[in-house]
């Protein structure tokens, strides 16, 4: 290596980030290795001992694995380190590691290596490893920065709106505490830049609005190691002449890998379902996988098992942007309703009363009851809880109307062995719908038939994205519905089948309307 020197511009540290190969026969990891160099304990250029990688690709490999295990397979293979003679780990004349984190070709592996939720937690393990490297070295106390908040909500009160929202409590470091809070705004219905306008001490902030724009907000916790990435974004609104104000809910949290099967030989991601979520956009997606055989071997001339069409190498897709309620809320103010919104988490703790507002907007998006990896922890992203089931009755008890869209509706709640009997009961009870089918449709198109609701004009075609781009997120499952009882009726159908896509419902003293797909793709 060049022994000259530099340009005086002091580096930490050489980090390598490398994927594997590999399979294995079952459910079993190839999993994580970490390389290092010691060049039979000599020393860097400035004198410092090449032994020093050592601690760096133990530190990070360590954090890496233990964070898997702790969330997400708690058998997630550790393969240890390894001093290998490789150029990343032989040329920088700093300490340096190459990071081999999974197996891109093993099925067990990027059932997680696929999911955004296990992106996460593993780029922010590599980065505590090396934090806490860094830390020991320097003899210095790390802070680690904190998760996004949650349970985030807009309120009205007092003539103004009321900004609330709760701190994340990282069960595997306690230092990533915030401390203050930073709320960003941005203006208007489409897009543009957020600015932030205060930091806060508490969790909370009271925002005026005197206008008829659409105010979107999001919340940045902080604190001495950095900033947490971005809350959801929730939006507000004052429509002129207002007919009442209406709360939209955002239900729709899930990131996800795609659908998968494992049977025996045969295993494969069955995007043709579902080709997971995104965080906001994805570029990892090439093709769907057509060699599904465990069995199928690999050769330079032959891919073997897992090989995928490369139709959509290099391309953008979109995901789950947790910005949908300002969408809604534009809809909203164009048939004269004002609007606020929160998340769902708020409306669960009980942050969000639901009680006094004239329409309920909940988005479903493509929220459905999803596995973690194998299913070693328990499933996430349910649609339906108990305390949402409960607050969407007692809103209806009071007149609030309800709409409720997404893509798995129904299926989430009724295509079950053994289907939860309140989740039923809410569906046909309080909701008015029951479940159809799924894989409804694949033209992306409905249209409405006459009812007795004048409100919604007859034989309009409507169309919602059924492919992947860089705009909105694909809906390939939507669900098809019927209505629960005598009080419902079908107002939209399934424009290549006739199958029914929404449904009214005049129940005892409120209304509801449901949609088999999700309102925000349209």
């Amino acid at each position: 290596p060049n022994q000259e020197k530099g340009l005086r511009v002091p580096l930490d540290l050489s980090f390598a980030f490398h994927t594997d190969a590999g399979v294995t026969s079952d459910d079993v990891t190839i999993g994580t290795l970490s390389l290092y160099r010691a060049n039979n304990f000599g020393n860097y250029a400035d004198g410092t001992p090449r032994i020093v990688s050592r601690y760096l690709a133990d530190m990070v490999g360590r954090q890496l694995v233990d964070d898997a295990r702790a969330k997400f397979d708690p058998h997630w293979t550790n393969r240890g380190l390894s001093q290998q003679n490789l150029y990343e780990t032989r040329v920088p004349q700093v300490p340096g590691m190459l990071l081999e984190y999974l197996s891109h070709q093993n099925f067990a592996d990027m059932r997680l290596g696929l999911d955004p939720d296990f992106l996460f937690s593993s780029s922010r393990a590599i980065y505590k490893g090396i934090l806490k490297f860094i830390g020991k070295r320097d003899h210095r106390d790390v802070v680690v920065q904190p998760l996004p908040v949650n349970s985030f909500a807009i309120t009205p009160k007092d003539g103004g709106y009321l900004l609330t929202w709760a701190p994340t409590v990282d069960s595997l470091e306690a230092t990533a505490m915030p401390t203050k809070y930073v709320v960003s705004e941005r203006v208007g219905a489409h897009g543009g830049a957020f600015k932030e306008i205060a930091v806060v001490e508490r969790a909370e902030y009271m925002a005026k609005v005197t206008d008829n724009e659409i105010h979107s907000y999001r919340i940045q916790a902080m604190n001495d190691g950095g900033r947490s990435f971005p809350s959801e974004v929730l939006s507000l609104g004052v429509a002129p002449n207002s007919k009442g104000t209406a709360m939209v809910v955002n239900a729709f949290t899930r990131v996800s890998a795609p659908d998968w099967v494992d049977e025996g030989d045969f295993a494969t991601f069955t995007d043709e379902t579902d080709h997971g979520v995104p965080y906001i956009q994805g570029i990892n997606y090439i093709g769907s996988q057509y060699e599904k055989r465990r069995s199928a071997g690999w050769s330079d001339a032959r891919g073997g098992f897992g090989s995928s069409h490369s139709d959509y190498e290099g391309a953008v897709i979109a995901g789950n942007t947790f910005d949908f309620p300002a969408v809604h809320g534009e809809s909203l103010m164009a048939a004269g309703y004002s609007f606020v919104s929160t998340s769902v988490k708020a409306v669960e703790q009980g942050v969000a009363k639901l009680d006094g507002y004239k329409v309920l907007d909940i988005i479903a998006g493509k929220q459905k009851e999803t596995k973690v990896g194998y299913g070693a922890y328990p499933s996430k992203y349910k649609l339906l809880s108990p305390a949402l089931m409960q607050a969407v009755e007692n809103a209806t008890k009071t007149g609030a109307n309800v709409l409720l869209t997404g893509a798995y509706v129904a299926s989430d709640v009724f295509d079950h062995q053994s289907p939860n009997a309140d989740e039923v009961a809410f569906a046909k009870n309080v909701m008015g719908y029951a479940w159809g089918g799924n894989q409804a449709s694949c033209t992306g198109e409905v249209y409405t038939i006459p009812t007795a609701v004048k409100q919604i004009p007859g034989y309009t075609d409507i169309k919602y994205n059924n492919e992947l781009s860089n705009k909105v997120y694909c809906v390939e499952s939507p669900n098809s519905i019927f209505a629960s009882d005598k009080l419902g009726m079908p107002f939209m159908r399934y424009t290549e089948n006739n199958r029914n896509a929404g449904i009214v419902s005049r129940r005892e003293g409120y209304r509801t309307a449901v949609l088999g797909f999700p309102f925000e793709t349209i």
